[in-house]
């Protein structure tokens, strides 16, 4: 029986969070063992995926600058 709490891979549903310096957290969750998923890259706005020991798909960002003024 399948996991519940696992999303598919083709599913997009996440949650994003913003943080003052996401290549800290990228360094950190890759070091604790969390898989580092990267993303497509968005203007001034550095990010990446991770999912979460229930699952759950997050988005960690920085907001450097309006995405819409690149």
């Amino acid at each position: 029986m399948p996991d519940p709490y696992l999303q598919r891979p083709e599913e997009a549903r996440h949650f994003c969070l913003e943080v003052s310096n996401v290549d800290s957290y990228r360094s950190a969750l890759k070091e604790a063992g969390y898989q580092i998923i990267e993303a497509e890259p968005i203007p001034h706005r550095p990010r990446f995926f991770t999912i979460d020991p229930a699952g759950n798909h997050l988005e960690l960002t920085t907001i450097l600058d309006d995405y819409q003024q690149a």
